[in-house]
């Protein structure tokens, strides 16, 4: 015979009142609050310090971290991985605050020897789809100065755009920033309209501390706030490296030449 189940009691820990809300009235995940690319994040300045990059201050927790230090790197180095690192304080279920931290791989810093027949000696490659793609640093054609970082033309992208106008129409829309030289180690970062969007420097404004600032100057969306803080650490990079190959013979070339290559054409 069947029997009819006892009514619920309201002091009962399987109390309707306490179970939790339905899934559609859960505030959104950790994911989908923090990795908005259109997120606006507002002026600040960051400090590469070793592998890690801070906000404000070098004593403040790291927001990104470099797979290895720029600065002690030889010129036979063609890879650095850079990850974000995301923290919110989520509220446990008991009610307690929780720190939550996330590492997001996002762009591969790469720079081959200036031997290979290669148009970007330099470029970061995302690795995600809400990155800015592929973007490689080019000397600005005449009468202009300083460096472009454009986006990275496929080769049938490249051979389209070898009209006048058609060029012209790919550099006002694939151009992210002009990288200008102000001399004793200061760069600017320009947006393709000539606005500075941020300023290069050092503790001593030299490029020999073991401390370097990007002082961003204009909020930024997340997309484009990630995609700056790799060029940055890609131009970095490419300016050791100039200064390393300068010193380079014939023979140290040979030597690196010899290396085994990584899949992504760097060396081992």
């Amino acid at each position: 015979m069947a029997t009819t189940a006892p009514p619920l009691d309201n002091n009962s820990s399987s109390s309707p009142r306490d179970l939790p809300p339905p899934f559609d009235d859960e505030p959104p995940s950790y994911r989908e609050q923090n990795d908005d690319p259109d997120e606006i994040l507002q002026p600040t300045v960051f400090i590469l310090q070793g592998q890690s990059i801070h906000a404000e201050s070098a004593d403040s927790p790291p927001l990104y971290e470099l797979s290895r230090e720029i600065h002690a790197q030889g010129a036979a180095t063609g890879l650095i991985e850079l990850e974000r690192i995301d923290r919110r304080i989520r509220t446990s279920s008991d009610g307690t605050p929780a720190a939550v931290v996330r590492r997001k791989d996002i762009y591969t810093l790469n720079h081959l020897l200036p031997l290979w027949a290669v148009e970007y000696l330099c470029k970061i490659e995302p690795a995600t789809r809400k990155g800015l793609g592929e973007v490689g640093f080019k000397k600005s054609p005449f009468p202009h100065t300083g460096y472009r970082a454009v986006q990275v033309l496929s080769q049938k992208e490249e051979k389209n755009s070898k009209s006048a106008a058609a060029a012209r129409q790919a550099a006002k829309h694939d151009c992210f920033f002009v990288v200008k030289d102000k001399k004793n180690g200061v760069y600017e970062w320009c947006d393709p309209e000539g606005k500075v969007v941020a300023t290069q420097d050092s503790a001593d404004g030299g490029t020999r501390t073991g401390q370097y600032k990007l002082l961003v100057a204009v909020p930024l969306s997340r997309r484009m706030m990630d995609g700056l803080v790799a060029l940055w650490c890609l131009w970095l990079w490419h300016l050791h490296t100039v200064e390393i190959r300068e010193k380079m013979t014939w023979k140290d070339v040979k030597r690196i030449m010899q290396k085994p290559r990584t899949f992504k054409g760097g060396f081992m």
